[in-house]
């Protein structure tokens, strides 16, 4: 498992890639608002100093980003699927493993 600081790097890295994707209009706006929304809910969740707030922030995170890998998949966005499963894999293990 990454620690916090990496698996937001990595969000960060795919939020980047997926900003400059070509796509248009709603699909575009909607990966870009949740591949943001990973980003932001893990920075204010690692900021958390209650154990069921920081669980709630990144059970958002991993939630969100569960939407942007239906997106990927949806727009068959091979090359980002590498990436998105792995962050998937340490948002899981960050979620589960933060006690209560």
């Amino acid at each position: 498992m990454g620690t916090n600081l990496e698996v937001y790097q990595k969000a960060v890295k795919l939020y980047q890639q997926v900003k400059a994707l070509k796509l248009k209009g709603a699909v575009r706006d909607q990966i870009i608002r949740a591949s943001m929304s990973v980003c932001l809910n893990l920075a204010e969740g690692n900021n958390r100093n209650g154990l069921k707030d920081r669980k709630k922030f990144f059970n958002i995170a991993l939630t969100s980003h569960r939407e942007v890998q239906a997106l990927i998949e949806m727009e068959e966005l091979s090359e980002l699927t590498k990436l998105a499963d792995i962050i998937g894999a340490q948002l899981y293990l960050l979620h589960r493993n933060c006690p209560l």
